[in-house]
């Protein structure tokens, strides 16, 4: 029995050595965090992860792209392409070349090195040349010219500079990033002005009692130039003439040559007279052929430079239909003079018809009326840098094509195009009474008119300028600064707390090391009750 005793009592103290161990492992690495769901990749992160792009870094922020791409990665199907020049493709740079540029020319700087399309090293073969950027627009300038060689080298020219790709810092859907060793000078900034054109010549006075010369005449059409119709009747009544003429005269010699010969004695030389006879008449043909020949020249119309021929209808149906344009959208309305300025200003309108062509969620725009930039407070936005212009036009703007049905559905914080991935510079929207009311936390604004509801652009008029709350809210004040501490009046080599001097305040939140600390601080105890219960067993097996 007590064989059987000491056994069981062996069997348990295994059984919880055994429990423990599991036990122990699972304290003593501490619960990882869960792990975030990949979102979209960010341009800025992958730059400062490459380690020598500050300027380019800093370029892309001073004009919002940054911000501008991130969101677009949010909801792109066709990608994008950053061609990232180093900081040393900008020191090469003539000074003063980025300084001379306005606010409006670098946002076309660093969209030109940006082409709305993800290229993978080896698609470069396939691209198609001019390839267009994010500052081309529709069909704009901006382009660049891409070739793959056959030692897989990509060479990108601009037709002022050229270059080869460097190393791609990243090469996977929906963003690859291309290192290059020279800043990418778009043609259309950086490319020989054209000379300045002529003054017209000044027009001859006409002479004193030239009347054809002071009548005027009436306007004529590109193929018959004004003053070619009364050229043209003269020449051809000029041409008449000497045909009635002609005929006249073949009429007499005909008469002459038909009349009865009544005379005893012929004239001794008759062909004298015929031969005159005739020689009038090729002198009177001549003269015609000379009248119609001038009056040809001198109603020849004048060359006109030759002008490339718009495309018609049936070209524009065979290519599919055109793409939407903000611009054309809101002058067809007629109220958004100042909208259209700050758009062209800040080249929002520009970046927004690129994303337009290639757009897989659509966008949907806050069209502010004249009077509601009107009713605004006089400086407001002249007291706006460059930048903030910039966000308050990508502020009124959602990365997605809401119809007036789906705005009425929408609840909590709405991104923007100014919000990046998931920044501020959001909206809360709120139906209203069949309609629709945005709100910024600074104004409300109601959807008053539907300006464009068709994919991939739907455009509403609101009779307030949305003000984002990142610019126009109230500022946190300024905190006070701290009191200087007190001088300590011991003397000796311990020195007390003096109790002027504040403890530093203790954090509420555990960080990441205090976390870690408690974690090992937990598996050490855990572990010792495991060496406890392996003694304890080596123990009773030892006294069986």
């Amino acid at each position: 029995m007590a064989m059987v005793a000491k056994r069981f009592l062996v069997a348990a103290a295994l059984c919880l050595a055994l429990a423990a161990v599991p036990a122990a492992m699972g304290q003593a690495a501490a619960p990882a965090p869960k792990a975030a769901a990949a979102g979209p990749p960010n341009v800025t992160a992958i730059l400062e992860k490459g380690g020598s792009y500050t300027t380019f870094i800093r370029l892309m922020k001073s004009t919002q792209q940054d911000t501008q791409l991130n969101s677009q990665l949010n909801g792109t199907s066709t990608g994008f392409t950053v061609f990232a020049p180093t900081d040393g493709a900008f020191s090469s740079l003539k000074p003063g070349t980025l300084n001379s540029l306005s606010a409006q020319d670098q946002v076309s700087l660093v969209q030109a090195h940006i082409v709305p399309k993800y290229y993978s090293m080896d698609a470069f073969d396939t691209a198609s040349n001019p390839v267009r950027t994010q500052a081309s627009g529709g069909d704009g300038p901006y382009t660049l010219n891409i070739t793959a060689t056959s030692t897989n080298q990509v060479n990108v020219s601009t037709g002022v500079v050229d270059t080869t790709l460097g190393t791609a810092l990243r090469a996977e859907q929906p963003l690859a990033v291309y290192s290059v060793d020279k800043v990418l000078l778009p043609y259309a900034l950086f490319g020989p002005k054209p000379p300045p054109s002529p003054p017209p010549a000044p027009s001859k006075k006409p002479a004193k009692g030239d009347a054809s010369a002071s009548a005027e005449a009436p306007a004529g059409s590109a193929d018959h130039p004004a003053g070619a119709a009364p050229a043209a009747a003269r020449a051809a009544g000029w041409g008449m003439a000497a045909l009635v003429a002609a005929a006249c005269l073949f009429s007499q010699i005909a008469a002459s040559t038909d009349r009865p010969r009544h005379r005893a004695h012929p004239p001794p030389h008759p062909h004298p007279p015929m031969a005159s006879t005739r020689l009038l008449l090729l002198a009177t043909l001549l003269a015609t052929a000379a009248v119609m020949a001038a009056s040809q020249k001198n109603t020849k119309p004048k060359a006109t430079p030759a002008t490339p021929a718009s495309p018609g209808p049936a070209a524009a149906a065979a290519d599919g239909p055109a793409p939407t344009n903000v611009t054309a959208v809101l002058e067809k309305s007629g109220k958004y003079t100042t909208f259209l300025r700050l758009l062209h200003e800040s080249r929002v309108d520009t970046q927004i018809n690129s994303q337009l062509m290639d757009s897989y969620n659509g966008l949907t725009m806050f069209a502010p009326t004249d009077a509601a930039f009107a009713a605004l407070k006089p400086g407001t936005l002249n007291s706006l840098s460059s930048q903030d212009q910039i966000q308050l036009m990508l502020y009124c703007v959602l990365p997605r094509f809401y119809s007036l049905s789906m705005l009425t559905t929408l609840g909590g914080p709405v991104n923007t195009q100014a919000s990046g991935a998931d920044g501020p510079y959001k909206y809360k929207i709120k139906p209203s009474n069949n309609n629709v009311n945005i709100s910024t936390g600074v104004n409300w604004a109601l959807l008053s008119t539907v300006v464009s509801k068709d994919f991939p652009l739907a455009v509403y008029s609101v009779d307030k300028v949305p003000l984002p709350y990142e610019l126009f809210g109230p500022k946190p004040p300024t905190p006070a600064p701290a009191p200087a501490p007190a001088p300590s009046k011991s003397k000796t080599k311990k020195h007390k707390k003096s109790a002027g001097i504040a403890e530093p305040p203790v954090a509420d939140d555990a960080s990441a090391d205090d976390t870690t600390k408690k974690a090992a601080a937990s598996a050490t105890g855990v572990s010792r009750w495991v060496a406890a219960a392996g003694v304890l067993g080596g123990a009773i097996l030892a006294a069986l």
